[in-house]
């Protein structure tokens, strides 16, 4: 028969710990089935009022806590799977990683998207180390600044978000142009408004630019001579739609 190991067991037992002292504080937690990597969900309450602010955990546990830390016994240095970095490097939210002590019944922690390693992810490796400081304890101190940097995190998104909308307004108006995005498509929209010189462009964006550099590599075509053919027919594919609603109009 099957036997549970003892890394399972103690891996179970950290999310515990943690459901436990997360719902001390008040926070909300969700345990994440089937794992695809994350094994909690944790959003902030304040004062039992729920805020917009919420974290991913990756728990992990060991007995033998002395085998990961520095030479100069400042960090625990712990392995981590370059596929989940991956992933974790496209997260809103913060990915927290946490190793618990079983000796010590200590708990440590660092934000994944914080550390260098995610703009260190190698394709040659399916594994890399983070390094945890120790003095990133999960204790009353530790939550107060994963709140605090669960809150510039988000923060910073959207100020972000503010700024392009300022600057959209600015180019709009300097250029007598019109941008449009709509959230979730994979495409820019730019409409020149002068009725004397008006025209359509549309620039490919995220997975749908990728897969557009992919088709030009397998024609043979550099990216700048495939994105201005591809242009070109956006363009002529929205003259023709205008010249055909045009006729039906002029039908009716």
């Amino acid at each position: 028969m099957p036997k549970r190991t003892r890394s399972h067991k103690i891996e179970e037992a950290s999310r515990v710990q943690l459901r436990e002292t997360f719902n001390k504080c008040g926070w909300v937690v969700w345990d994440l089935h089937p794992d695809y990597g994350e094994d909690l969900l944790v959003r902030i309450f304040i004062a039992d009022t729920a805020t917009h602010y919420s974290f991913f955990i990756q728990a992990k546990a060991t007995d033998h806590i002395d085998r990961y830390i520095s030479k100069d016994k400042k960090h625990i240095s712990f392995p981590i799977d370059i596929d989940h970095l991956k992933h974790w490097a496209k997260f809103w939210e913060p990915v927290i990683f946490t190793v618990w002590d079983t000796k010590s019944n200590t708990t440590y922690w660092e934000i994944i998207q914080d550390t260098p390693l995610i703009n260190q992810i190698s394709e040659n490796k399916k594994e890399t180390h983070i390094d945890i400081p120790m003095d990133n304890i999960l204790d009353t101190h530790g939550l107060k600044e994963i709140f605090q940097r669960t809150k510039t995190r988000f923060r910073r998104f959207e100020v972000t978000c503010e700024g392009v909308t300022v600057l959209k307004n600015l180019v709009e108006k300097q250029l007598n142009v019109s941008l449009n995005y709509t959230a979730g498509e994979d495409y820019l929209e730019v409409v020149n408004n002068d009725t004397e010189d008006f025209y359509i462009e549309v620039y490919p964006l995220g997975e749908l630019r990728e897969m557009l550099k992919g088709l030009a590599q397998m024609q043979g075509m550099t990216w700048e001579q495939f994105s201005k053919n591809f242009a070109e027919e956006v363009k002529n594919a929205w003259v023709d739609a205008g010249r055909k609603k045009l006729e039906e109009l002029q039908l009716d």
